[in-house]
This record gives C-alpha cells, sequence and structure tokens, in this order.
C-alpha cells in the first residue's frame, strides 16, 4: 500500500459516501485509477465495509454493552456463540484477547427492554460465563484515521448520541437498511430496489443527513493487513471535577491514533479506541495519560479487538 492509497483510505473514512469525481479531484488522479484503487483495498480485504454511522437516538434506543469472560469453548461452541450474538440486536459486536473475551453490543427501546435480553443472554450462556460486565453509553464521538496522513491533530468530529426530534417514515428506513449494508450503494440503485425517484432517494438522504439521522460514512479496515492494531482501553476515574472531565476530554482529542471515544455508566467511565502499530506505542500514549491526569486515573486496563463481526444495524 502506496502513499496514494493512504490518502485514499484517509478520504473515504471521513466520508466514504464521496463521489469518484470528487476524489479523483482531491487526489489529482483520474476517475477510473480511483475506482481502480478502491476497487484493489476491497479486493484485497484491506476495507471491509463502506459503513453508515446512524444516531440511535433517531431510533428511540439506547445503547448498551455486555463484556463477558468465558470458559469450555471449543471452535463449534464460539461459531454458535456468534450466531446467537448476531441474531440480536447489536450495535457492535467483536472479539477481544484481555480481561474480555466478547463485547456485545445492544440496542434498546427501553431498560426493561435491555434486561430481557440480558437475562436470555445469561441465561443461554451460562455454562461458559466466568466473568460478565455492562454499561450504558452516554457519549461517543468518532475521528478520522488522521494517522493516515500523519496528522497531529483530529480536525473533524462526529458525535454518535445527540438529541433530535424527527419523524422517520417507511421509507426513510427502507433507505437507512440498504444505506446499513454498503455507504456507497448508489442513489440509482436504491431507486431501483424500492422503485421510487433518484430525487426521492436524494431528498431523502439529504433530509436525514441534516437532521442528524445520519452522522456520517467511514469505512471498516482489516487493521492486520495495513500494520495496525485495535486496541481498546478501559479508564476508571475518582473525584472528577466539571473542570477535570472536560480537560481529559479534550487531552483524548487531541491524540491522532485515537478513532472512538467511549463514555459510559459502568464500573469505569471512558473507552477510549486507538489504532497503533504496536503494544509500546500504546503504554506511552497511556503513560502520558496516567501522568497528566495522575490525580484523577483510578484504574486503566487494556484489551485487543482481535475481530469485528458482521451485522445489519437497522
Amino acid at each position: 500500500m502506496d502513499v496514494i492509497d493512504k490518502r485514499l483510505l484517509f478520504e473515504l473514512d471521513k466520508n466514504s459516501r464521496q463521489p469518484v469525481t470528487k476524489l479523483a479531484k482531491k487526489l489529482r488522479l483520474k476517475r477510473n485509477m480511483v475506482e481502480y484503487r478502491i476497487n484493489q483495498l476491497v479486493k484485497n480485504g484491506i476495507i471491509r465495509r463502506f459503513v453508515t454511522l446512524f444516531n440511535p437516538l433517531a431510533f428511540n434506543d439506547q445503547l448498551y454493552k455486555i463484556y463477558l469472560q468465558l470458559q469450555n469453548i471449543d471452535k463449534k461452541a464460539e461459531e454458535e456463540m456468534i450466531r446467537y450474538f448476531q441474531s440480536l440486536p447489536l450495535y457492535w459486536l467483536a472479539k477481544s484477547y484481555g480481561r474480555w473475551d466478547f463485547l456485545v453490543g445492544i440496542r434498546a427501546n427501553s431498560p426493561n427492554e435491555f434486561n430481557k435480553i440480558k437475562l436470555e443472554l445469561l441465561s443461554k450462556l451460562e455454562d461458559h460465563i466466568i466473568n460478565k460486565n455492562i454499561t450504558m453509553m452516554v457519549n461517543a464521538p468518532f475521528f478520522d484515521r488522521d494517522y493516515l496522513v500523519g496528522n497531529r491533530m483530529h480536525t473533524n468530529i462526529k458525535y454518535f448520541l445527540e438529541e433530535i426530534k424527527i419523524h422517520l417514515d417507511e421509507k426513510d428506513k427502507q433507505i437507512l437498511q440498504l444505506l446499513s449494508t454498503n455507504a456507497r450503494i448508489k442513489a440509482v440503485d436504491i431507486s431501483q430496489k424500492l422503485k421510487v425517484t433518484i430525487k426521492t432517494v436524494i431528498e431523502h438522504i439529504k433530509k436525514m443527513e441534516k437532521s442528524g439521522v445520519i452522522i456520517g460514512y467511514k469505512i471498516s479496515l482489516n487493521l492486520e493487513k495495513i500494520g495496525y492494531k485495535h486496541m481498546k482501553v478501559f479508564i476508571s476515574l475518582k473525584n472528577v471535577s466539571e473542570k477535570d472531565h472536560k480537560r481529559f476530554v479534550q487531552y483524548c482529542m487531541s491524540m491522532p491514533n485515537l478513532i472512538h471515544l467511549v463514555e459510559c455508566l459502568g464500573e469505569w467511565d471512558f473507552e477510549p479506541e486507538f489504532e497503533i502499530q504496536n503494544e509500546k506505542e500504546l503504554y506511552a500514549i497511556l503513560d502520558n495519560i496516567r501522568y497528566e491526569f495522575s490525580k484523577i486515573i483510578k484504574t486503566i486496563d487494556v484489551v485487543t479487538i482481535v475481530k469485528e463481526y458482521e451485522y445489519k444495524a437497522y
């Protein structure tokens, strides 16, 4: 992968729905060359998916996460477990190494609905669960992969959980379903599938972008193929003032390898996610955080995300 591929990945991560003509202009390449490079990145498994980010509050959903430490899991049992997880109303599913074996992100309209899902899951997997934990997400900005082009600071932040008021009609939901499968699907293809005009499709998409239902469009990468690892950190704080909280968030947002900053209610307070080349790089980042915020850092834990599984968000 050369410098141009990295710039292309960066641009697609900023907005994976950008037309090829716009990408060609930014990269100063011919349109057919940009199309070829995108196709090669997909063919070689570097780009896994073109992802549409939705605001779950538009669907009256709250986001919960169940963390599982497991035992007595052979390959067959793991495959069955993953299929079961994928049958749930997911917003994220990952396998990890470290304290937790699986991280299961659940969408639910209410605490009661989530509790039913949780009880069913715990009952179904009771012979395998050694330990569990649960959090509820309260904030979760996404960041562009600035490290791909050597940017020292994040210039674009996508906020995941912002209050909005909008009525989604059936056509909106059908379009979102198609976008959730492939963010780069063309308006003409959507119009043919839904038997509506291209103008109608474009109007619906623009309405949902403007209202904040659609937060943005990114890419899911096979990090191993570009020499990076996905590390998720769990940070618990103590005696945090509003000023400390703000300073901590701003400090985290200044780190170019940060891709996601989850704030949650539970045993820990923050789950920053990094894409780094090696553990030594991450430990240097965490040492700096610990030194800078020594008075409020309580604990820091780390897992390596080894696989993210596909699912239909809506």
